[in-house]
């Protein structure tokens, strides 16, 4: 059975005074106040949106202090009667978001009081800890000029624009039906894309007004590229991109983030690609003149019996 909550104290040592710490089951948590605290904090990613993790883990659970000043979510499953923690498919960043400075000294609080011993979280970029593994995630700071942006594009990344510029492309939004129905025509090479949850989560985000879609139109009027992606606390995060054979053939997706830079240059803060593990695709990233935000993910006691069937 789970407890509603349990108390800690924890000595903030920053403000010489006692901060109460809560673990809280989902039906408890005060989803205006999470979702206010996540919108404040210098570190407020789209992912730790309570929509959002409505989405990607239903159950979801929270250790929250100080009336939601610090708050954590923690996406908790059992296996075999046993609670464990497993970061959610598509997302990339969760752990410790705050409205204060965030101290090694206080994650570790917070991860001492989650309610398992087997956990893989991937932490968010401002979340430091010894143990964890430095993950690669690329950023374009959107706070220059567009002109300055444009000058730190690689010379193949200007070769592809120009080769896209040729096809008399053209821009144009899409509601998450019309973005849909071109990622849906598509052969991905993950085997294990659940679109039923990224249907979810477009269309969610998108009434919340967190998700928008684009594309890139031919002149005979098909979408040859087209992406879903977040706007939340002026940071555009790259989350669902797609390209026909058409669009790879004709660049499509390079005029798609050109064009999308043009737009957000000096109106929002980043310009989040989200991670890269395959090298095509971090250079694709790296020839717009993206740059390494890393964020971090801490594993303990993986269990043999759970790696693998979770």
């Amino acid at each position: 059975m789970k407890l509603k909550c349990f108390n800690v104290l924890l000595l903030d040592y920053n403000r010489s005074r006692c901060m109460q710490v809560d673990y809280l089951i989902h039906s408890s948590i005060d989803k205006e106040k999470w979702d206010r605290s996540i919108l404040d904090a210098e570190n407020g990613l789209i992912y730790a949106c309570s929509w959002f993790l409505d989405c990607v883990a239903p159950d979801w659970d929270a250790l929250v202090s100080d009336d939601y000043r610090f708050v954590f979510p923690v996406p908790v499953k059992r296996k075999y009667k046993l609670p464990y923690i497993v970061q959610p498919a598509l997302t990339q960043q969760l752990g410790l978001f705050g409205r204060d400075e965030l101290s090694e000294s206080l994650l570790q609080e917070f991860l001492s009081r989650l309610p398992s011993y087997s956990y893989e979280i991937n932490l968010n970029y401002l979340n430091h800890h010894p143990e964890a593994q430095l993950k690669t995630n690329y950023v374009i700071p959107l706070q220059p000029a567009f002109t300055e942006i444009q000058a730190a594009y690689s010379k193949n990344t200007i070769r592809n624009i120009q080769k896209a510029g040729k096809r008399h492309y053209t821009f144009t939004e899409l509601d998450p039906d019309g973005f849909l129905s071109v990622y849906k025509k598509v052969e991905h090479a993950d085997k294990s894309i659940n679109i039923d949850l990224i249907s979810k989560l477009i269309h969610t985000g998108f009434e919340k007004g967190h998700i928008a879609c684009c594309g890139i139109k031919s002149k005979e009027g098909e979408i040859h590229s087209a992406l879903a992606y977040g706007n939340f606390r002026n940071r555009i995060t790259y989350l669902f991109p797609v390209s026909t054979e058409a669009g790879k053939k004709y660049s499509a997706m390079f005029l798609l983030v050109d064009t999308l830079l043009s737009i957000y240059s000096t109106k929002a803060s980043f310009f989040d690609f989200e991670g890269a593990m395959i090298e095509g695709i971090a250079r694709f990233y790296k020839g717009f003149g993206a740059i390494q935000q890393p964020y971090r993910i801490l594993k303990r006691l993986r269990p043999s019996f759970l790696v693998g069937k979770l």
